[in-house]
């Protein structure tokens, strides 16, 4: 990351076990919302396989901000891994 100040990060891969998830790895990356943790940016897909997309946000200088990991488990596709730059 590209981070002026402190990198934080957020796991919410309990929470896959049990829930139902989304229908895409998009889907599940709408869900995050700023209020939630999203990073601040606009995300690319960095890096992907059947199984698992890893999102890279950055700003229109090409800074990297953040990163959200999403992978999909036989019940749907869901956030796993969040982090970016401390505000």
């Amino acid at each position: 990351m590209d981070c002026p100040s402190d990198l934080w990060s957020y796991s919410t891969a309990e929470i896959s076990l049990t829930a139902e998830g989304s229908e895409s790895a998009d889907e599940a990356l709408a869900l995050l919302t700023p209020e939630l943790g999203r990073p601040a940016g606009d995300p690319e897909v960095e890096f992907e396989t059947p199984d698992r997309v890893v999102y890279l946000f950055g700003d229109a200088e090409g800074s990297r901000l953040g990163r959200v990991v999403v992978i999909r488990m036989p019940n749907g596709w869901f956030m796993v891994t969040t982090e970016g730059c401390a505000p």
